[in-house]
Formats: structure tokens, sequence, C-alpha cells
């Protein structure tokens, strides 16, 4: 019985660093394949809010023209194009939430 002890000790030894490995490996290659897919330079998602769960409206940059696009479940549409559209930086936080966090680290 007390063999068994120490085979289990010493496969949980030999394997657990190789599967742990082998996760880190995964998600090192998954993460740098996932950033090929997250957009480029001349095509970006600039703000996207959804109207229900399986439709939204989403500002398209292409190039350096701007776009309001539909999204539903059945199609994806060109509503607009909006030539006076300005990128406008986003609000960092203020008030309570920035008391419940503690003290900036970054700005």
């Amino acid at each position: 019985m007390e063999g068994d002890l120490w085979k289990a000790l010493l496969r949980l030894v030999i394997f657990l660093p190789l599967v742990l490995l082998l996760a880190y490996w995964s998600i090192r290659i998954g993460a740098s394949r996932g950033q090929m897919w997250q957009g480029s330079r001349n095509l970006q998602v600039m703000e996207r809010i959804a109207l229900g769960p399986k439709a939204g409206l989403c500002i398209v940059k292409v190039g350096r023209e701007y776009y309001l696009i539909g999204i539903s479940e059945q199609k994806i549409e060109l509503l607009k194009e909006l030539p006076q559209y300005e990128e406008q930086e986003t609000p960092k936080l203020r008030g309570s939430w920035q008391n419940l966090m503690g003290p900036r680290t970054k700005e």
C-alpha cells in the first residue's frame, strides 16, 4: 500500500509540471493567434451598443471613413455613413468607483 502512494506521488511530480507546461504553451500560442484576428490598421470597431440579446449597433472605422452598422441575427446592414463623426476619449473613473478601488497606480 505504501508503494502505491509513492508511485502516485511520483506520477504527480512527473505529470503535473508537464500539464502546466502544456497549458502555458497553449495559452501563449492561442493568445498570439487571437491578436492576429483582433483588428487591423484599416478596420476598427469604434463603439458598440446592444439593442437586444441578438441585435446591436456599431460605429466602424474603415480607413478614414466612419459607418453606422446595424447587426441582427439575420443580417448585418450598413445604415449610414457618418462624415461628421469624431472619435471621443474614453472617460476615466471618478468619484465613488475611484474611492473603492484605492489609489491610482497609472494615469
